[in-house]
């Protein structure tokens, strides 16, 4: 992640106080290796846009429980899910169907 290091004086060197830049970077840079991933995916999510979906869905008889929630996309939950499935579908054996 070059693009958040700082561009930093060589002849001003590193003072003992964080620049705002050096802050936000460090900030940033902690963010992104900790933040949450949709499980379809697996992209970065953002805190306003997420849905709480079933592992098992609901129609194979899955319980709204807290082993079986995933944090995704609304467009992993309500699109692209099901795509991927038609696909496994398509092209697979029934053991191989994402659940």
């Amino acid at each position: 992640m070059a693009f958040l290091k700082p561009i930093v004086d060589p002849e001003k060197g590193i003072k003992q106080d964080f620049s705002t830049e050096r802050k936000s970077a460090v900030f940033l840079g902690e963010a992104l290796k900790t933040s949450l991933r949709c499980s379809i995916c697996s992209a970065r999510l953002h805190r306003v846009s997420m849905h709480i979906d079933h592992s098992i869905d609901k129609k194979f008889g899955g319980l709204a429980s807290d082993e079986n929630a995933n944090i995704v996309h609304p467009y992993c939950d309500s699109t692209y899910k099901e795509w991927k499935r038609a696909q496994a579908e398509a092209s697979s054996t029934p053991e191989q169907v994402i659940e």
